[in-house]
């Protein structure tokens, strides 16, 4: 069913309030609505947060964007004269616009992120939660229409908590409940009455616990984690085709799971069952014989979070965190391939690091996936000293350049990151980051929950996105081209 997300009148009215005239209105829907190079760009750099009345407690999804002197938008936050806000949606709880239909319901999901955006910023992802009569819980999908601005909802799905596009975008990835756990299914994204398809069965492992280890670039192919009674392995799944092929199987203890953007190595990390550690292998697919080489990082490591360079770098280099078992000391690595298909691994940080807390990574604590910036030159983490890390305070962002020191951007003892990430549509090295500290109550005074930090340089410049109103801020995220998404 489709739900008209405005009445004319009105979005006639709520762009007067904002100060938005009929040409603005146009200007939004056309270049969300394309990817060509001008409406890519500009929702690449176009955020997206959902904001709740503190009056009202009505929810809604809210976009920002930066605006130059002349009253452009721009593709540089870093040069913005102010931003640009406007209400995307009027959901009146139980109302004719509403995604949520029932008592009990509400629009939100206990997994992170929410909302999710395709790729492209033209569409966008929410789950209604609920309960069914026998108090058990259920979802329904919505999806709203950035340039028409309408809303489908889809059936009712027992103990869906999450959902994502594929990296094209044609199909919806649900994560849903079966016997062994959890359990992925898809649905076509223009046609949310079709039937649900139980990727499991589709692969030949019906009934085993299935999870979505990553997207696959240029296409909607998923990379999937495998688990049975009968084994474990590593599943490429084309829903397009509905072919499943096992890039590897047989890895006792696997976890995660990743492929190079060009499609050659796979990474894995195993853990051990006898010492509980942690070790990444590697895999050549386009050798005669794929063959498991361990990443070899030193004796004593506990070795996690894989990450390959972005679609937009030319050549393949992983990033990984090995610590020691002895000390809990994390290092950053990048391992990178020669032209033979072998390769070597390198700690980056074994070396002094003067920005740090007592000149090295010994009181570090790694508390995020390490992430590349757009051009590949550079590492974005999350870490905190051991003391803050026990006590669950705010962790600091620091960079890593591939021919240097780490120096930090943002500074946990001031801050709680929620997240950052990149948008693949500008090599600007801009993190778009979420302050956890700030409500968005308080638009003012340094309290803002929605800031664009620099990576280029110590220090971070930092740029405060206010939104000239008191509301509730959460999810806030690149609306398009978005790397935590689709890196």
């Amino acid at each position: 069913m489709k739900i008209p997300a405005f009445a004319p009148a009105l979005l006639l009215s709520l762009l007067a309030v904002l100060g938005l005239g009929c040409a603005d209105a146009a200007l939004t829907a056309g270049a969300f609505g394309d990817d060509d190079d001008d409406g890519g760009r500009v929702a690449g750099q176009t955020i997206l947060f959902v904001g709740t009345d503190p009056t009202t407690l009505r929810q809604d999804l809210y976009v920002a964007r930066a605006v130059g002197a002349d009253e452009d938008v721009l593709e540089d936050f870093a040069s913005a004269d102010s931003f640009e806000v406007e209400a995307l949606t009027s959901f009146e709880v139980r109302g004719d616009n509403s995604p949520v239909e029932d008592d009990g319901e509400s629009l939100g999901s206990d997994e992170a992120p929410f909302p999710v955006p395709d790729r492209f910023g033209q569409r966008i992802a929410m789950l209604v939660s609920g309960e069914d009569g026998d108090g058990l819980s259920i979802g329904r999908l919505a999806l709203f229409d950035v340039g028409t601005r309408l809303v489908e909802v889809g059936p009712e799905v027992p103990g869906l908590s999450s959902v994502r596009f594929s990296w094209m975008g044609d199909w919806l990835v649900l994560d849903v409940p079966n016997e062994s756990g959890r359990t992925v299914n898809i649905l076509p994204a223009d046609d949310l009455s079709a039937d649900l398809v139980d990727v499991g069965a589709a692969i030949g492992m019906p009934g085993a616990a299935l999870e979505l280890a990553e997207l696959e670039r240029d296409g909607n192919a998923l990379l999937l984690v495998a688990r049975s009674s009968d084994g474990t392995a590593v599943v490429r799944y084309d829903p397009d085709a509905a072919e499943a092929t096992a890039l590897h199987t047989e890895a006792d203890g696997l976890g995660q799971a990743t492929r190079s953007a060009g499609g050659r190595w796979l990474a894995w990390v195993t853990t051990g069952a006898d010492d509980g550690v942690r070790r990444i292998w590697l895999m050549d697919l386009d050798a005669a014989e794929p063959t498991p080489q361990p990443l070899i990082a030193g004796e004593g490591r506990d070795c996690t979070w894989p990450t390959w360079t972005p679609q937009s770098v030319e050549g393949d280099r992983l990033a990984f965190v090995c610590s020691s078992l002895e000390t809990s000391r994390p290092d950053i690595g990048v391992w990178e391939p020669d032209g033979e298909g072998n390769g070597v691994d390198a700690l980056l940080t074994a070396t002094g690091q003067p920005a740090l807390p007592g000149g090295s990574m010994d009181d570090q604590r790694v508390r995020s996936r390490p992430q590349w910036d757009p051009t590949g030159s550079r590492l974005v983490f999350g870490a905190s000293t051991e003391e803050a890390f026990l006590d669950g305070e705010g962790m600091s962002l620091l960079v890593l350049p591939l021919d240097g020191l780490v120096y930090s951007v943002f500074d946990g003892g001031a801050g709680s990151v929620g997240w950052a990430h990149f948008s693949s549509a500008t090599d600007s090295g801009d993190l778009l980051l979420w302050d956890r500290r700030h409500s968005g109550l308080q638009d003012s005074g340094g309290a803002y929950p929605i800031r664009v930090v620099s990576t280029t340089a110590a220090g971070g410049a930092t740029v405060a996105v206010s939104l000239g109103r008191d509301l509730l801020v959460s999810h806030p995220m690149y609306l398009g081209h978005n790397a935590m998404l689709y890196p």
